[in-house]
């Protein structure tokens, strides 16, 4: 496999100028197996009047999708699926599991070629905070756990970014290997911070968010670990790096608590900055039971700054208490407490919060992939 050049075609439902953990993947395997030699063309929604159009990609018209402005709803795939049966792929891997999913099935069944996916997003978990409404979150769910099994039911091979997410689908009888997602260690590494960048941490001990700021990102945690005694009493205050829909309200509860001095808000962060950002950080905090691996903390540990996560969610493979980064219950105070940890030991997480993150490298984790592709299409 390694000196038979492929044709692979990555379909996603999310894609530039959009970037999240899905388009930072797409974008370290697709560099990372064109300079193996290997050809990627990406299918993916358009992103909206004026956007910048990716050299080697084809788009599907889309409009905006309304609780998540940043993300867009194809509306339709034919073009995608004739222009991926021009390019005659030797493989299809969605990278969606929406509507660019289905537009993977039919090129793949039309290509006549192997189709694998990877399994980016607890779909039913995201339908769960898109309702606001019980009896509707329980349906959905429940929904979109049938609908998924429906969709993969016909891939040759699903990869799974982490052993927890493996875990989660198993559950549903769908069958994973896990293949996590790289880190650019080339662009994530200790080094210098740009002072664009210095201008948010005016404080020494800065706990830093970074990333989509949404309600299922679980932020608002964080400024109940911000209230707490012990964190007044460290000195310590918290940066919400990014943005998203759910700011507005996480500014209003910053307010009722008093917390001005305390909290700050970013806005969106400039990607060239997003290393300068981790770099500047005492510690990053990402509490999230959303994350299917949590590709921001190995960008963080990369960095060489330690990691704050909750027990029991997937960034907990990553993140080992008292060794690069700290773990704690959902109780806000706890939390703060295993902070004090992590802060009075950065020195020596910091260095192997870096030696962690390097066993993600974008060579290593293509390996593991070819593998994935080299079964599918043995099959």
């Amino acid at each position: 496999m390694a000196n038979l050049m492929m044709r692979v075609a990555f379909f996603s439902d999310t894609y530039h100028p959009c970037v999240d953990g899905v388009v930072r993947s797409i974008d370290n395997f697709a560099s990372s197996l064109q300079k193996q030699g290997h050809e990627i063309k990406v299918f993916a929604p358009e992103g909206g009047k004026g956007f910048e159009k990716k050299r080697g990609a084809v788009y599907a018209p889309s409009i905006k999708f309304p609780p998540y402005p940043q993300y867009r709803i194809p509306l339709g795939y034919s073009k995608c699926v004739e222009e991926a049966i021009a390019f005659k792929p030797d493989v299809v891997h969605s990278h969606a599991m929406v509507v660019m999913g289905m537009a993977a099935k039919e090129a793949a069944k039309k290509c006549r070629c192997p189709l694998v996916g990877t399994f980016h997003t607890l779909l039913p978990k995201a339908m769960h905070y898109a309702s606001g409404v019980e009896g509707l979150q329980l349906w959905g769910e429940n929904i979109s756990w049938k609908y998924l099994q429906w969709l993969y039911k016909d891939f040759d091979e699903i990869m799974a970014p982490s052993e927890f997410m493996q875990k989660q689908v198993a559950k549903y009888k769908i069958k994973t290997t896990v293949v996590p997602n790289p880190v650019d260690l080339q662009k994530f590494s200790p080094g210098k911070i740009d002072s664009r960048a210095k201008a948010y941490f005016s404080k020494e001990k800065t706990i830093m968010y970074f990333g989509r700021v949404a309600k299922e990102k679980n932020i608002s945690f964080l400024l109940d670990m911000a209230k707490t005694p012990k964190f007044f009493e460290m000195g310590c205050s918290l940066l919400i790096a990014g943005g998203g829909p759910y700011t507005q309200v996480l500014e209003e509860k910053m307010k009722k608590m008093n917390l001005e001095g305390v909290v700050k808000f970013s806005g969106k962060v400039d990607e060239a900055l997003v290393p300068s950002f981790y770099r500047a950080a005492g510690c990053s905090a990402f509490v999230s039971e959303f994350e299917t691996q949590g590709l921001t903390a190995l960008e963080s540990m990369a960095c060489g700054t330690p990691v704050l996560t909750l027990e029991k969610t997937a960034m907990c493979e990553v993140v080992k208490r008292g060794v690069n980064g700290g773990i704690c219950s959902k109780n806000a105070e706890e939390a703060a407490y295993a902070l004090e940890e992590i802060l009075e030991g950065r020195e020596k997480l910091s260095r192997a919060a870096i030696k962690t993150a390097q066993e993600y490298s974008v060579e290593k984790c293509t390996k593991k992939l070819l593998a994935v592709y080299e079964k599918a299409i043995k099959k």
